[in-house]
Protein backbone atom coordinates (compact mmCIF):
# COMPACT_ATOMS: atom_id res chain seq x y z
CA UNK A 1 0.00 0.00 0.00
CA UNK A 2 2.85 2.25 0.00
CA UNK A 3 4.26 3.96 -3.27
CA UNK A 4 6.51 6.03 -5.20
CA UNK A 5 7.68 8.07 -8.57
CA UNK A 6 11.17 8.02 -8.60
CA UNK A 7 12.89 10.34 -12.16
CA UNK A 8 16.19 8.18 -11.73
CA UNK A 9 17.57 7.66 -15.11
CA UNK A 10 15.03 9.52 -16.43
CA UNK A 11 15.36 13.58 -15.01
CA UNK A 12 17.87 14.60 -12.54
CA UNK A 13 19.60 18.06 -12.46
CA UNK A 14 21.99 20.16 -10.43
CA UNK A 15 21.00 23.53 -8.85
CA UNK A 16 17.47 25.70 -9.66
CA UNK A 17 14.02 26.39 -7.67
CA UNK A 18 11.69 23.19 -7.56
CA UNK A 19 8.69 23.00 -6.73
CA UNK A 20 5.81 20.82 -5.75
CA UNK A 21 1.50 21.73 -5.40
CA UNK A 22 0.33 18.79 -3.31
CA UNK A 23 -2.22 17.91 -0.49
CA UNK A 24 -0.64 16.20 1.72
CA UNK A 25 -2.40 13.01 3.97
CA UNK A 26 -3.09 13.25 7.64
CA UNK A 27 -4.01 9.55 8.40
CA UNK A 28 -2.22 8.07 10.84
CA UNK A 29 0.29 5.83 10.05
CA UNK A 30 0.85 7.64 6.75
CA UNK A 31 4.61 9.06 5.70
CA UNK A 32 4.29 11.42 2.47
CA UNK A 33 7.20 12.90 1.28
CA UNK A 34 8.59 14.72 -1.85
CA UNK A 35 12.36 14.28 -1.64
CA UNK A 36 15.61 14.26 -3.58
CA UNK A 37 19.06 12.09 -3.91
CA UNK A 38 21.72 12.00 -6.04
CA UNK A 39 21.79 10.30 -9.17
CA UNK A 40 24.82 8.54 -9.17
CA UNK A 41 25.72 9.00 -5.40
CA UNK A 42 29.63 10.93 -5.95
CA UNK A 43 30.93 10.63 -2.49
CA UNK A 44 29.78 7.08 -1.62
CA UNK A 45 25.95 6.13 -0.52
CA UNK A 46 23.93 7.66 1.74
CA UNK A 47 24.44 9.95 3.83
CA UNK A 48 27.48 10.84 2.33
CA UNK A 49 26.13 12.03 -1.14
CA UNK A 50 22.94 13.71 0.35
CA UNK A 51 19.48 14.01 0.43
CA UNK A 52 17.54 17.24 0.23
CA UNK A 53 13.75 16.49 1.55
CA UNK A 54 11.46 19.43 0.17
CA UNK A 55 8.27 18.20 2.17
CA UNK A 56 8.37 15.41 4.69
CA UNK A 57 5.07 14.93 7.02
CA UNK A 58 3.83 12.30 9.72
CA UNK A 59 0.89 12.46 11.80
CA UNK A 60 2.32 10.28 13.63
CA UNK A 61 5.55 11.97 14.97
CA UNK A 62 5.17 15.72 14.08
CA UNK A 63 1.13 16.03 14.14
CA UNK A 64 0.08 19.01 11.60
CA UNK A 65 4.10 19.66 10.88
CA UNK A 66 6.15 19.36 7.59
CA UNK A 67 9.65 19.57 7.58
CA UNK A 68 12.62 20.27 4.99
CA UNK A 69 15.75 18.74 5.79
CA UNK A 70 18.80 18.41 4.78
CA UNK A 71 21.01 15.27 5.25
CA UNK A 72 24.48 14.61 4.56
CA UNK A 73 27.54 13.14 6.30
CA UNK A 74 28.09 16.71 8.44
CA UNK A 75 24.64 14.86 10.32
CA UNK A 76 21.60 12.85 8.86
CA UNK A 77 18.92 10.59 10.50
CA UNK A 78 17.84 11.79 13.88
CA UNK A 79 20.35 14.36 13.70
CA UNK A 80 20.36 16.38 10.02
CA UNK A 81 22.50 19.08 9.24
CA UNK A 82 19.25 21.26 8.47
CA UNK A 83 16.08 20.59 9.48
CA UNK A 84 12.95 22.78 10.44
CA UNK A 85 9.00 21.96 10.93
CA UNK A 86 6.28 24.17 10.34
CA UNK A 87 2.82 24.14 11.09
CA UNK A 88 0.66 23.81 8.14
CA UNK A 89 -3.35 24.10 8.18
CA UNK A 90 -5.34 21.92 6.48
CA UNK A 91 -2.78 19.52 4.94
CA UNK A 92 -5.68 17.24 2.92
CA UNK A 93 -8.03 20.17 2.34
CA UNK A 94 -5.70 22.80 0.88
CA UNK A 95 -3.74 22.89 -1.84
CA UNK A 96 -0.04 24.07 -0.69
CA UNK A 97 3.53 24.84 -2.58
CA UNK A 98 6.54 22.92 -1.34
CA UNK A 99 9.82 24.80 -2.92
CA UNK A 100 13.16 24.76 -2.53
CA UNK A 101 15.62 26.87 -4.60
CA UNK A 102 18.60 25.47 -4.61
CA UNK A 103 22.41 27.27 -5.92
CA UNK A 104 25.64 26.59 -5.07
CA UNK A 105 25.34 29.28 -2.09
CA UNK A 106 22.81 27.23 -0.26
CA UNK A 107 19.68 25.60 -0.20
CA UNK A 108 16.40 27.85 0.77
CA UNK A 109 12.81 26.04 1.62
CA UNK A 110 9.44 28.00 1.09
CA UNK A 111 5.83 26.71 1.78
CA UNK A 112 3.46 28.63 0.18
CA UNK A 113 5.38 31.40 -0.89
CA UNK A 114 7.38 32.11 2.95
CA UNK A 115 10.51 30.86 3.42
CA UNK A 116 10.35 28.30 6.21
CA UNK A 117 14.52 27.78 6.59
CA UNK A 118 17.58 28.26 4.61
CA UNK A 119 21.07 26.04 4.80
CA UNK A 120 24.17 27.85 3.69
CA UNK A 121 26.86 26.00 1.78
CA UNK A 122 29.80 26.61 4.37
CA UNK A 123 32.91 26.61 1.80
CA UNK A 124 34.29 24.91 4.27
CA UNK A 125 37.82 23.32 2.84
CA UNK A 126 38.01 20.89 6.14
CA UNK A 127 34.96 18.97 5.47
CA UNK A 128 34.22 19.42 2.28
CA UNK A 129 31.84 17.46 0.71
CA UNK A 130 30.84 16.30 4.30
CA UNK A 131 28.61 19.22 4.75
CA UNK A 132 28.04 20.55 1.45
CA UNK A 133 27.92 16.91 -0.84
CA UNK A 134 25.08 19.51 -3.00
CA UNK A 135 26.98 19.90 -5.80
CA UNK A 136 26.06 17.26 -8.13
CA UNK A 137 22.87 16.26 -10.30
CA UNK A 138 19.38 15.07 -8.00
CA UNK A 139 16.66 13.00 -9.15
CA UNK A 140 13.44 13.39 -7.41
CA UNK A 141 11.21 11.18 -5.22
CA UNK A 142 7.63 11.74 -4.60
CA UNK A 143 5.97 8.87 -1.87
CA UNK A 144 3.65 7.89 0.70
CA UNK A 145 4.84 5.56 3.03
CA UNK A 146 2.36 3.38 5.42
CA UNK A 147 4.05 2.46 8.44
CA UNK A 148 7.81 2.35 8.63
CA UNK A 149 10.27 4.80 10.96
CA UNK A 150 8.35 7.79 10.54
CA UNK A 151 4.83 6.39 9.79
CA UNK A 152 4.73 4.49 12.72
CA UNK A 153 1.77 2.69 13.87
CA UNK A 154 -1.19 2.42 11.08
CA UNK A 155 -4.47 3.34 11.87
CA UNK A 156 -6.51 0.40 11.65
CA UNK A 157 -9.18 1.76 9.95
CA UNK A 158 -7.54 2.90 7.29
CA UNK A 159 -6.40 0.73 4.33
CA UNK A 160 -4.59 3.40 2.30
CA UNK A 161 -3.09 6.98 2.44
CA UNK A 162 -3.45 9.56 -1.02
CA UNK A 163 -1.15 12.35 -1.50
CA UNK A 164 -2.49 14.24 -4.21
CA UNK A 165 -0.17 16.34 -6.60
CA UNK A 166 -1.56 19.12 -8.70
CA UNK A 167 2.51 19.60 -10.88
CA UNK A 168 6.27 19.67 -10.31
CA UNK A 169 8.04 22.74 -11.89
CA UNK A 170 11.93 23.00 -12.02
CA UNK A 171 13.07 26.20 -12.88
CA UNK A 172 16.48 26.72 -14.17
Amino acid sequence: TSGRLVTQGKQAFTYGYLEFKAKVPLQKGCWPCIWMLPENNAYGIWPRSGEIDIMESSMNVWQDKVYGTAHCYAGYGGNPVKSTGVTVKKLNKRWHVYAINWTPEGITWYIDGKVISEYRNPHNDEDGWMAWPFDQNFHIIMNVAMGGTLGGDIDPKIKECTMEVDYVRLYQ
